[in-house]
């Protein structure tokens, strides 16, 4: 079943008085046991990341910072589903391979946005299909 998962972090969100830590990612959960890659981008107020698929990598991904919609195509219902997150949300997003997906920052500010993907990231074939969906 090719379907974002969404899972809630915040059981496994650690704050005190300097902020919080998050541990996302856990390699009993990775199809593969080998290390992919992780990398992290920030977006600014109204911009976009994503609007694409991968074919050959899956993906987890997490926002954090603000405000920010989701939004993936979801082919057995044939439709996109948007999803407004808040600042103080804690999910992770489980984004299967072929499934377009993309994140706009509805904030007023920068948010930033944490990813791993299961196989290395190979710069001269970065297996991002262009397919917009906003």
């Amino acid at each position: 079943m090719l379907r974002v998962k969404k899972n809630n972090l915040t059981p496994h969100i650690y704050k005190d008085s300097r902020g919080w830590v998050a541990n996302p990612i856990e390699k009993s959960v990775l199809p593969s046991k080998e290390f992919g890659h992780i990398h992290i981008v920030s977006i600014e107020p109204n911009a976009l990341r994503g609007n694409h698929y991968h074919n050959i990598h899956n993906e987890w991904a997490i926002i954090f910072g603000g405000k920010y919609l989701f939004a993936w195509f979801d082919r057995e219902e044939d439709k996109v589903i948007k999803e407004i997150v808040e600042e103080d949300s804690f999910v992770i997003y489980e984004i299967p391979l072929t499934v377009p997906h993309v994140f706009k920052n509805i904030d007023q500010k920068t948010v930033y946005l944490m990813a791993y993907y299961d196989h290395e990231f190979d710069s001269k074939n970065p297996d991002m299909i262009r397919y917009n969906l906003i």
